[in-house]
This record gives structure tokens, C-alpha cells and sequence, in this order.
């Protein structure tokens, strides 16, 4: 089921109200997937933590919306994006993790949830479509564009944030943005290890958190290329992220 916590005013008086920005999440891993209920789960968790930190981080309120087991569901995913009050300069994040493929002229995955699959690229226009108010827009397939395997990887934890940082990578720039982001080009396998989740996801996390640190200035062209070059490290140069970028 969706676990959202909606977004409330930090003052209100008989004739106005002043509404604090937030940050909007729709998490879709299942973690009850049979022989993957481990690495699944850790997708899940690892995921959760890391947006909230961000949003922690920016001082936004924080909306996450969780769907795992029976609410794996692309309906549910629709479902949750009508859902969304997002208001202007909110960020807005579609993170999938699970089964995908690829099987028409479309370079981005198929997500495969539990009632049919569904394409990025559509989940992707329909964000851009609803949210053109958002700041930024975040939509990520973190699944294969044929099918899944396993490699391993060391656990990595994140403490907070530093909030100067995070602001200047989500919301210190011109005008709106969104990416759609997917694990691997088209006709690539995406890697997961089976305790620690997805390596993209990882590798994600990894380069984030990098561009937090102080020695970078922060910007999404850097994170979400060494996010590219971590995963091809990660697979042995066997999975390539892909992304692009629409600004307005």
C-alpha cells in the first residue's frame, strides 16, 4: 500500500497560509518477489532512506509513496502520479526496481510490473506532462532493458546531507528540469547483487553522495555520468546507464 504523508502548512491564519515545498517520491519495488525478496528489499529500504535524507537535507516536506507485493502494480503507479499535489518548485522522483525488457521501437525499458508491463518513456511523459511546475523531475528504471543477473558489491551507508550542497544540486539552477534515467541502454543486462540491490542503484547513491561532499560543485551532468562510469566499473564494463534531459 502507498505510505504518503501529505504535505501541511507551516503557519495558518483565518485569511492565508504559507505552504512549505516538498519533496515527492513514488517508490515501486516489489520486495515480496520470489528468489529476490533479499536484494528487493534492499532496493526498497536503501532507496527510502536516501530520498528522505535528501529531503531532510533541503528542508522540504517529505511525501514518499511505497509500493511493494500486491500494490507492484502499474495501475497503482498511475494511480499514485494523479495523486500528486505538486506545487511550484516541488521535486518529483519515479524510482522502479524489478524485472524490464525491451520490445518495441522505444530505446528506454518496459517496466514489468505484476498486472502488465509499462514503458519509462511513458511513466516519464506523463510526469513531465502533469508536474511542469515541479523544480525537478527524477524518473528512474532501475531494471534491465532484456533481464536480470547477479555481481557483488560492498554495502555503503549515507549520513545526512550537507543542506548548501543539496540545494545547489536540486534546485540552484534556471528555470525546470526533468531526466529520465534508465539502469542500461537497450539490449544490456542490469546487474544486482543479491543482498546489497540493484548496482545502478548503488552506483547512483554512490555518485550523489559524491557531489555532496564539497569537492565538486554540484550538478546532474557530473552525478549522472559517474553514475554511467561506476556501473560500467561495477559489471565490468557490461551495463551502460543511459539519460536525458528536458529543461523549460
Amino acid at each position: 500500500i502507498g505510505l504518503g504523508i501529505p504535505a501541511e502548512p507551516l503557519f495558518r491564519s483565518r485569511s492565508f497560509f504559507i505552504q512549505a515545498q516538498t519533496f515527492h517520491t513514488i517508490i515501486m519495488v516489489n520486495k515480496e518477489e520470489p528468489n529476490r525478496q533479499v536484494d528487493r528489499t534492499a532496493d526498497y529500504n536503501n532507496m527510502s532512506s536516501f530520498f528522505t535524507k535528501i529531503a531532510q537535507s533541503l528542508g522540504y516536506k517529505n511525501n514518499m509513496l511505497r509500493y511493494s507485493g500486491q500494490s507492484f502494480r502499474a495501475t497503482n503507479a498511475l494511480q499514485a502520479i494523479e495523486s500528486l499535489n505538486v506545487g511550484l518548485n516541488d521535486i518529483v522522483v519515479f524510482y522502479y526496481s524489478g524485472h524490464g525488457a525491451n520490445w518495441d521501437d522505444d530505446e528506454w525499458p518496459h517496466m514489468a510490473f505484476l498486472d502488465r508491463q509499462y514503458g519509462e518513456t511513458t511513466i516519464y511523459n506523463k510526469l513531465r506532462e502533469k508536474f511542469g511546475n515541479a523544480k525537478l523531475i527524477l524518473c528512474i528504471s532501475d531494471c534491465c532493458n532484456m533481464d536480470s543477473e547477479g555481481a557483488r558489491r560492498e554495502k555503503r551507508t549515507y549520513s545526512g546531507f550537507d543542506p548548501t550542497l543539496t540545494k545547489k544540486l536540486f534546485t540552484d539552477f534556471e528555470g525546470h528540469r526533468s531526466y529520465e534515467i534508465s539502469a542500461s541502454i537497450r539490449g544490456q543486462y542490469s546487474y544486482s547483487n543479491r543482498q546489497y540491490g540493484a548496482l545502478f542503484g548503488i552506483a547512483l547513491r554512490e555518485a550523489v553522495s559524491s557531489a555532496l561532499t564539497g569537492k565538486t560543485q554540484p550538478n546532474w551532468v557530473y552525478v549522472l555520468e559517474k553514475a554511467k562510469s561506476l556501473t560500467l566499473e561495477l559489471t565490468d564494463q557490461e551495463q551502460m546507464p543511459q539519460f536525458k534531459m528536458n529543461r523549460w
